[in-house]
């Protein structure tokens, strides 16, 4: 896949992912997809991770956000927002040769709190005020 394709293959498994919809996320998925936590596996299949979808929908129901991405070999770098928990991740989502995802790297999150938010807010809001000066 180019860069693009596995950017967009991203993006509509993230919106499969804030849909809640099991069947588009498994059409994302290699059968023998792992994901590791902190380095630690803690799914070893597309069959272990499925049941973890509803029970995160459940938790925590707000839609995961995209801060950033970027494509790596064989694969893409996110950061992701969770709101429900203030966390930001860092999480790698690599490719087989068939498309598919086959390992997700989800790295240490990183909490958030108000005063960061504020600050992230300002520096945008900077960022476009001398855009439209422009």
């Amino acid at each position: 896949m180019t860069p693009e394709e596995l950017i967009a293959d991203y993006k509509a498994y993230l919106a499969a992912f804030n849909a809640k919809s099991l069947d588009e996320i498994k059409e994302h998925l290699s059968p023998d997809c792992t994901v590791y936590f902190k380095g630690e596996r803690i799914a070893k299949s597309r069959d272990d991770m499925l049941p973890t979808y509803s029970a995160h929908w459940k938790k925590w129901p707000t839609p995961i956000e995209l801060l950033d991405i970027h494509p790596i070999a064989s694969g893409v770098r996110t950061m992701l927002r969770d709101w429900d928990n203030r966390k930001d991740m860092e999480v790698e989502y690599f490719y087989n040769d068939k498309n598919l995802q086959i390992r997700h790297n989800i790295k240490e999150p990183i909490p958030f709190d108000n005063e960061d938010l504020r600050v992230e807010v300002e520096a945008a809001d900077a960022a476009i005020r001398k855009l439209n000066a422009e």
